[in-house]
């Protein structure tokens, strides 16, 4: 802040008693006579700050009313002045002259030292006005308008207003202010509010605008702006002063810009904390995000809507998954759901692609899982085109792993993929050193109800009724191959819990090859992940699979793939899980332990029902 404006923002109320009752409120630009202004007791405290040079092609008035707003410390001739320096500003329609003469840097602090100091909703408006005009024009205006105030004391001051935070708003979007400059907790209601109330566009002189297009700058700031825990913390914060409601409004009823810049909040408010996803899935208008994500596949520009619906796919009941997916299925404009993401799935970039593929099985999957569609066949090759690409971006692996993951259909109630840990559950494994990345969901706070746990099972038996049957030897093979040679580790790990829950329903195949194939493409990547090399969680997803797979007949001659080193494997495996135990058991006696016959027929029994 400069010295100036720091000297009058600590002498506010003793500047404001020279200001005589509400005289003054009832000036006009006209009525103000050059004989006041010669009068008027103006003192000048640095003879630097004068209007040289072009003082001759300037009125005495509008010289004497620049030189009172620079010098005087009296607020009802700043006041006075500010009428005078604005009237001149209109009648001149654009004159250089005046413009350079009020563009000067102790003009501007000078009315902003006016707008923190004055209570005449009047002349604020009038300095918001003109210094809106001002930023238009020039970026040097805006540096000295965040120079001048760094803190934006005179702007947390104008959106407290009950009637002109709507301009203040736009004048301060103009600025463009960073979000270091915006560190006091009462920014977000602020904004909030001129989000709430700034549909109309308003006018500030000739300076056209939105408030909304204010509100979003600033929340962009508020929430991408800080570090990262600055960020998530803003956004938990806009969470709990209910933003997402108005947010919500937005991307149903505005324009597609808006549209977009709310999805970009939303998204920032679901890595905050995943658990809001319900009350999106639930509040959404999902013809309207729709509408966005048609938009997006068409102009090719942005992506907000299609990753905002995947993130609120991710959710802990699988009712309310389903209740989503059968309000997606409205469509928009008269196109179904299945031809808007298939069309999208044509344009979508390399790393886009699997997830849009998922979008479509997840659709896919709700339909008759027996009968084959070109929507289908479409993701599922999208899917192994991705797999047997070997060459391709971080992002492209990430978003396929994220894809793999989000067919397991387990989410944790912040919207994490959990299939590993229920996979874990099952395989009895208990890790008690605390190291590991699973361990910190293994007590996980989602407690599903015993319907919510028969939605997934009987899901997961739709899923892999289609995966097993239309994505036949290609899938499982490039599954198989991705997870031991791709880059990306998370890549592997996804593959790996693909094929582990995949591996409970191995009884839906159909092709009588593909079953005698499958232990053959599955059995020698699994029996690698038993390696101490690997991480134990990973050991013990692989003894899950290789003993699903020795459950069925056509699968009994995986057990010659074993030598002496993977059964010094499972030995040690057997510590931690009760699957390596039955595997060896297995293994050197050709039989089946009561305990897996047990497992495998309630596997079969709950997934017909």
């Amino acid at each position: 802040m400069s010295s100036v404006l720091d000297y009058r923002s600590h002498n506010t109320e003793s500047w404001r008693e020279t200001v005589k009752s509400d005289y003054f409120r009832f000036f006009t630009c006209q009525s103000i006579t050059k004989e006041y202004l010669e009068s008027s007791n103006v003192i000048t405290k640095n003879s630097s700050v004068r209007v040289e040079g072009r003082n001759h092609l300037l009125s005495n008035d509008l010289s004497k009313a620049i030189t009172a707003i620079c010098s005087s410390d009296i607020l009802s001739e700043c006041e006075i002045a500010i009428r005078v320096v604005t009237k001149a500003w209109l009648d001149a329609h654009g004159d250089t002259t005046i413009e350079v003469a009020l563009s000067k840097p102790p003009v501007v602090e000078g009315m902003l030292e006016v707008l923190l100091a004055s209570d005449d909703d009047e002349i604020l408006e009038l300095v918001i006005s003109f210094l809106a005009e001002l930023a238009v024009r020039s970026e040097v205006i805006r540096q000295m308008i965040l120079n001048s105030d760094p803190q934006l004391q005179v702007f947390l001051k104008l959106l407290k207003s009950s009637s002109l935070f709507l301009k203040a708003s736009i004048l301060l979007y103009l600025s463009k202010p960073q979000a270091k400059q915006m560190i006091s907790v009462e920014w977000l209601p602020l904004v909030l509010r001129v989000l709430e109330f700034g549909g109309q566009l308003q006018t500030l002189f000739s300076v056209r605008c939105k408030p909304h297009e204010a509100a979003f700058y600033l929340l962009d700031q508020l929430l991408k702006g800080f570090d990262e825990d600055r960020n998530l913390e803003n956004s938990r914060h806009l969470i709990s002063l209910g933003g997402l409601s108005l947010l919500l409004r937005r991307l149903e009823r505005g324009e597609i810009e808006e549209r977009k810049n709310s999805v970009s909040i939303i998204s920032c408010c679901v890595q905050a904390d995943g658990s809001c996803r319900n009350y999106l899935a639930e509040n959404l208008n999902k013809a309207s995000l729709l509408e966005l994500i048609v938009h997006e596949s068409n102009k090719n520009s942005g992506r907000g809507g299609l990753a905002l619906l995947v993130d609120l796919l991710c959710l802990s009941r699988r009712t309310r998954i389903t209740k989503l997916l059968d309000g997606l299925k409205e469509g928009w404009s008269g196109l179904g759901i299945m031809n808007i993401l298939s069309v999208y799935l044509q344009r979508a970039l390399p790393e886009e692609q699997p997830l849009v593929a998922t979008m479509l099985l997840q659709l896919d999957f709700m339909e008759d899982a027996l009968n084959c569609s070109i929507f289908r066949e479409e993701a599922i090759v999208t899917i192994i085109t991705a797999l047997n690409a070997r060459i391709s971006g971080e992002k492209v692996q990430d978003n396929l792993a994220r894809a793999l993951l989000i067919l397991g259909g387990r989410f944790s109630c912040t919207g994490e993929p959990s299939t590993e840990n229920w996979l874990l559950k099952l395989a009895g494994f208990r890790e008690n050193s605390g190291d590991s990345s699973h361990s910190k969901h293994l007590y996980d706070d989602v407690v599903l109800l015993y319907e919510e746990e028969e939605e997934v099972v009987n899901w997961q038996l739709k899923a892999a009724t289609v995966l097993f049957n239309h994505g036949h030897k290609s899938l499982l093979s490039s599954l198989s191959t991705s997870m031991t040679s791709c880059v990306r580790p998370s890549l592997a790990k996804a593959c790996l819990i693909t094929l582990s829950w995949m591996s409970r329903y191995l009884f839906v195949i159909r092709d009588e090859k593909l079953c005698l194939m499958a232990p053959s493409i599955l059995v020698p990547a699994l029996i690698k992940y038993l390696n101490h090399d690997k991480a134990v969680e990973d050991q013990v997803l692989a003894s899950y699979s290789l003993l699903n797979l020795g459950k069925y007949t056509e699968c009994k001659h995986i057990f010659r793939l074993f030598d002496e080193e993977a059964l010094d494997h499972l030995r040690n495996l057997s510590l931690v899980t009760w699957t390596a135990e039955e595997l060896i058991l297995i293994i050197t006696s050709g039989s089946m332990h009561p305990h897996t016959e047990q497992e495998n027929s309630h596997t079969q029994g709950s997934t017909r029902k």
